[in-house]
């Protein structure tokens, strides 16, 4: 009985992820990041301090820096590595931080145990591709965009649970076309156009 149960929640996991798992067409030299929560209003960007990575709600397209943009690779199937387009760091998870909040840091090289490995879920909403980003380090960890400031930043920490606007994630290059998935939908950023963000680190589906 016990073998018969644990092959139920094998496939039940299975299943759940064979509807999200993503499959984005990369295409672009490097990605700019803002949030489903947002409306694609704002930036995923590097920071040094306390919380390296944040969401500035108020940095846009015209004034972000070579520091704000992400280039994301599919290092193999379903596993994608964010790098700093400025820097050339990898963003890293931290498993030892103790502060969700505070869970990323920033590397020199892609690292063997997949701290800096994650992989991407789809979510389209209005013909957009958001994209849920989880640790393959942990993979009950999904990246959250905190909605509340704390010394004046927006920190991107993770989070576990049910997925909400606030950890999806879309992915944009520098002329404002957002990255879709398995380019089946050909679509461009949104009319009134967005301040678009870097993930420092990663970005794009």
């Amino acid at each position: 009985h016990k073998m018969k149960k644990h092959m139920l929640i094998i496939a039940a996991i299975m299943l759940h992820c064979s509807f999200l798992i993503a499959n984005p067409v990369l295409t672009k030299e490097k990605y700019l990041i803002a949030t489903l929560y947002d409306w694609t209003l704002g930036t995923v960007s590097q920071a040094t301090g306390d919380y390296q990575l944040i969401y500035d709600p108020n940095k846009n397209e015209t004034s972000a820096k070579e520091t704000d943009y992400c280039i994301i690779k599919n290092v193999r199937s379903n596993q994608y590595t964010f790098q700093n387009a400025g820097t050339k760091k990898y963003l890293r998870y931290n498993p030892a931080s103790t502060d969700p909040k505070k869970a990323f840091e920033f590397c020199d090289t892609e690292q063997s145990d997949k701290t800096t490995n994650f992989t991407l879920e789809v979510k389209t909403v209005n013909n957009l591709s958001y994209y849920l980003i989880r640790s393959i380090a942990n993979p009950s960890k999904i990246l959250e965009r905190n909605t509340s400031a704390i010394d004046g930043v927006y920190p991107i920490g993770v989070k576990e649970g049910e997925a909400a606007n606030n950890n999806y994630f879309i992915f944009y290059d520098i002329n404002g076309g957002s990255a879709t998935d398995d380019g089946k939908v050909s679509i461009v950023g949104p009319v009134s156009k967005p301040n678009l963000g870097s993930f420092a680190a990663y970005a794009d589906t």
